[in-house]
């Protein structure tokens, strides 16, 4: 076996469940496509070689030296190439010949179809391009495409791609040019890179190191482009929905005499709830001697995910597309939680603040976001409240003070918007 082939029976073995990931891999994810996400995007990091002598060494498999030796990216790259063409193969029949899914497809779209098969490759073309490497580059496009495509023409078409596409796709590509040119006016390459390659490290530089550009009038900017037309999507599928709901009635009667029965059942077992909405299942979580984020981690483990949860609450919305399984799975993850001695702690008294400009004056005023401990004695430039709609603690124009700040800090707030001064 090639060191390649070992690659591929670790990852399944690992996907299945049958082998345990090995030092160096930590897997979060539950869903089994995410995980397997996960689990390539640390391959990446790690490299196929170091991977495959991980797994070995936690499997007790002895591999020979010369699948070490032996391994090379063309060997990997053409393997991976062999496997995308055999997948997309699907039984010919006689009668009917299914087309070839790269059919009318231009050669730079075979070729980042396959280099999109793994994060490493992707971040490899990255650097292939940034150092222009062209040899490389020459090498890749063998692999992938058999053919020697032309460097600087995949760039032409790369730069020039929304052209053809529809015309919300053309403003996107507008938006993120501008992006990129202002993140190379800065000399911030990394991200750059990280916007391109669409990795987690996207995420993270874009909202706390990009440009004002990005991360701070986002939002307000997208708003230009918000209409009060119709959308048409949403009517689709508010038709589409029609026949779900034709027999909810049915559903919903024979659904919430289950629930009134969960109700009962916790409360037996010492879980305080809250009555109200007959499709939610409120938990007071401290009288059982829990937090609302503790409660919620522990929900989220099992696979069930509140609506809404402070330290107070957790709130959970069932509807008749829940089967009972769900509220056996919910019942059964509440009931592993051993009662603790209750939280007698409830949340700090809500503050009185001085209105010190109007919402209006706030609202159109130079502002910056600093840190919680920062904040007191400033005036605060948006509404801060946990889930909307909801009570806010601060008002836009308020001048917070120490009490403001201990509110805030309670539900778990950790930088806010202040006027500049």
């Amino acid at each position: 076996m090639t060191l390649f082939e070992y690659y591929l029976q670790y990852m399944t073995r690992i996907c299945e469940g049958s082998l345990e990931a090995p030092e160096g891999i930590t897997l979060t994810e539950t869903d089994e496509v995410r995980r397997a996400m996960e689990l390539q995007q640390q391959v990446g990091a790690m490299g196929i070689p170091a991977f495959v002598r991980a797994c070995a060494a936690a499997a007790g498999d002895e591999i020979p030296r010369e699948a070490y030796d032996n391994f090379s990216m063309d060997d990997a790259l053409s393997a991976a190439r062999a496997l995308t063409e055999q997948a997309r193969e699907e039984p010919k029949e006689p009668e009917q010949k299914e087309p070839d899914p790269d059919a009318g497809k231009h050669a730079f779209e075979v070729f980042l179809d396959c280099i999109a098969l793994d994060d490493g490759l992707v971040q490899y073309l990255i650097e292939v391009l940034k150092k222009k490497d062209w040899q490389e580059f020459y090498k890749l496009s063998r692999i992938t495409t058999k053919l020697d495509l032309d460097p600087n023409e995949f760039l032409y078409w790369l730069g020039n791609k929304e052209q053809y596409a529809p015309r919300e796709e053309q403003v996107c590509a507008a938006v993120m040019d501008v992006c990129l040119a202002r993140l190379a006016e800065e000399e911030r390459m990394d991200v750059a890179a990280a916007l391109l390659s669409g990795d987690r490290k996207t995420f993270e530089l874009l909202r706390c190191e990009a440009p004002e550009l990005l991360h701070r009038q986002a939002k307000a900017s997208m708003g230009l482009w918000g209409s009060s037309s119709p959308s048409y999507l949403i009517l689709q599928s508010l038709d589409a929905a029609n026949e779900l709901l034709a027999d909810y009635p049915e559903k919903l009667q024979a659904l919430l005499p289950q629930l009134e029965s969960l109700r009962r059942r916790l409360a037996v077992r010492g879980w305080e709830l809250l009555s109200g909405e007959p499709l939610k299942v409120t938990l007071c979580p401290k009288g059982y001697g829990y937090t609302g984020p503790e409660v919620a981690a522990a929900l989220e483990s099992g696979g069930i995910y509140p609506e809404f949860y402070d330290p107070d609450h957790v709130v959970l919305m069932v509807s008749p597309q829940n089967d009972p399984s769900d509220l056996r799975r919910l019942e059964e993850v509440l009931a592993a939680l051993p009662r603790r001695q209750a939280i007698r702690q409830g949340p700090p008294p809500m503050p009185r603040l001085e209105q010190a400009v109007t919402p209006h004056e706030a609202m159109l005023s130079p502002w910056e976001e600093v840190p919680l401990e920062a904040c007191c004695g400033r005036i605060s430039a948006a509404g801060a409240l946990g889930c909307p709609p909801a009570v806010p603690v601060v008002l836009c124009g308020q001048r917070m003070d120490a009490a403001a700040v201990e509110v805030l800090r309670y539900y778990g707030f950790h930088r806010c918007a202040v006027l500049t001064e």
